[in-house]
């Protein structure tokens, strides 16, 4: 392959890449499972910061039924990506997305980090992994109160310590030195 090849090649994967979370979240505000399905390897996992994991396109299905099932309507909107790292067919990136959920007469939002694997698979760019990351996932009408507070992460649970920034060490570093 030429350099000139070589080149286009990357910017087509980078392109195809770009699509996979606008195509992740339509596919989940459509509730769209045989493409939920499609954008994962069959291995497939997703993380959350606390470990939970699930792994494998049929216990993916599960996870998506399962939790999709509770929730009515639904807006995830992909903010910005970079792809990290592009080697052959194999990727990593980061995705900024925010996520609007109705669950029954509540109306949710959540600002995320998606913190992505991805493999060519068949041709096609795949999720291998997807680590979901939260700077606040709470109910609309207590985000004001939310957002100041270092428990962040309060629904269906207790409130507890949101995923981002106090986890970085970036942002604790910068963090003690104005704190000076």
């Amino acid at each position: 392959m030429s350099a000139v090849e070589e080149r286009l090649q990357r910017i087509e994967d980078r392109l195809e890449l770009l699509e996979l979370p606008a195509r992740y979240s339509k596919a989940i505000d459509d509730r769209d499972i045989g493409a939920m399905r499609d954008l994962f390897c069959t291995d497939g996992v997703v993380y959350f910061a606390d470990g939970v994991a699930c792994e494998g396109i049929d216990a993916l299905e599960e996870f998506w039924v399962e939790i999709l099932s509770g929730y009515g309507m639904s807006i995830h909107i992909p903010h910005a990506q970079v792809v990290e790292q592009l080697a052959g067919d194999e990727a990593t990136g980061w995705v900024l997305a925010h996520a609007e959920l109705a669950v029954g007469d509540r109306y949710v939002v959540a600002a995320i980090r998606y913190e992505d694997e991805y493999r060519r698979v068949d041709g096609r760019w795949r999720f291998a992994s997807r680590r979901l990351l939260f700077w606040y996932f709470t109910d609309a009408d207590e985000l004001a109160a939310t957002i100041v507070s270092p428990d962040r992460k309060r629904f269906r649970t207790a409130p507890r310590p949101a995923d981002l920034p106090e986890s970085l060490g970036t942002y604790r570093a910068f963090r003690e030195r104005v704190a000076r």
